[in-house]
């Protein structure tokens, strides 16, 4: 993996952190990413981080593509940072639009970030696979992904 830097939040989420009792260590469920080999994409999808918190707090989340030279996984691209809130209970929505929950922002420009998850698009054929990046108040940590509703950890575009 190439290696990182997390940066320090950049924006005001929509979250008011109130002054909280710990219940329970961070992690995250990952839902893995989807792979459109025909119209050549990646989505990742976005995960559920899980605070070790009661009230909601900032919490951070990047996705780096990687893609096989023949011989090693190399980094390809990366999403950049995205905001989101959560609490020990999970990601918490941040508003609607058209309807629909979202939960992370562009961590620069406030924006709301795809609803699905973060897609990478207009990628060469090969073989790719990513890394999620989270970090909360309590630590940071990264995993491997895998492909969604399998076991394969890449895909073939």
């Amino acid at each position: 993996m190439k290696p990182r830097r997390l940066i320090a939040p950049l924006v005001a989420l929509a979250a008011v952190v109130f002054t909280a009792v710990p219940a329970q260590a961070a992690n995250a469920t990952s839902y893995g990413f989807a792979c459109s080999a025909s119209n050549h994409w990646i989505r990742q999808n976005w995960p559920n981080i899980r605070t070790d918190y009661s009230t909601a707090q900032n919490v951070w989340f990047d996705t780096d593509l990687y893609r096989w030279n023949g011989s090693q996984w190399a980094f390809w691209q990366s999403s950049g940072w995205m905001g989101g809130a959560s609490t020990s209970s999970g990601r918490r929505a941040l508003g609607y639009l058209a309807g629909s929950p979202y939960y992370f922002l562009y961590g620069t420009t406030r924006n709301v970030a795809p609803l699905l998850g973060w897609t990478f698009t207009q990628l060469p054929s090969g073989y790719y696979r990513t890394v999620e990046f989270y970090s909360t108040p309590s630590g940071s940590w990264s995993t491997w992904s895998h492909v969604q509703g399998a076991s394969d950890a890449h895909c073939q575009i």
